[in-house]
């Protein structure tokens, strides 16, 4: 079912990114709604991403959502757990909710609760708990907690929440425009919006 989506997929960067199905293992991934139900989608190989050390490890996908037959746009990666800021989602809502012109349609995002919770070994050390921006059970990095192991209270290590959000439109990449025309168009659109 995977296959014969992105085969009707136009954009042929696109097509390829998921890669070859005996290369790149097909994953099922879930995606909570904001009413606790669990929306399921398909992916390949991410159309890029970055395996440095730091930084949020986004990756997007071609991904296949199970209760359409569409294929999406899927992006996975560790958001900011900060309290003044909010996900991704929430100004997706509001940005439409305003009427903002020239937006991605997105259809859901939230924080990434696994079904099952993990167990994990952290030593000997008890680590503080520290106040959240996520539901509870999302999965987040330890590095905030990990701060408390530190002398200073004022450590700059920032916690990480696993979020994910799914787009309705399948966007063209910079490489293919095809024309200065169409890049200037799309740059004019990101300024209105």
């Amino acid at each position: 079912m995977f296959e014969s989506a992105v085969a009707k997929v136009e954009i042929e960067s696109l097509k390829l990114s998921v890669g070859k199905r005996d290369i790149y293992p097909r994953f099922k991934l879930e995606v909570r709604n904001s009413d606790n139900t669990i929306s399921h989608y398909i992916v390949g190989k991410a159309l890029d991403y970055n395996l440095g050390i730091v930084g949020r490890c986004t990756r997007g996908y071609l991904a296949l959502d199970l209760s359409t037959k569409e294929c999406v746009f899927l992006k996975d990666m560790w958001r900011p757990d900060v309290l003044r800021v909010k996900p991704e989602h929430v100004w997706y809502e509001k940005l439409n909710e305003a009427g903002v012109p020239h937006l991605v349609r997105f259809k859901h995002g939230f924080d990434v609760v696994p079904s099952t919770p993990p167990q994990h070994y952290h030593g000997t050390v008890p680590l503080e708990s520290v106040e959240t921006t996520s539901m509870d059970g999302a999965q987040r990095g330890l590095t905030r907690r990990l701060a408390c192991l530190f002398d200073s209270p004022d450590s700059l290590l920032q916690g990480h929440v696993h979020y994910r959000l799914v787009q309705v439109e399948l966007c063209r990449p910079l490489p293919e425009f095809t024309n200065s025309k169409q890049l200037v168009m799309v740059v004019l659109h990101s300024l209105e919006g």
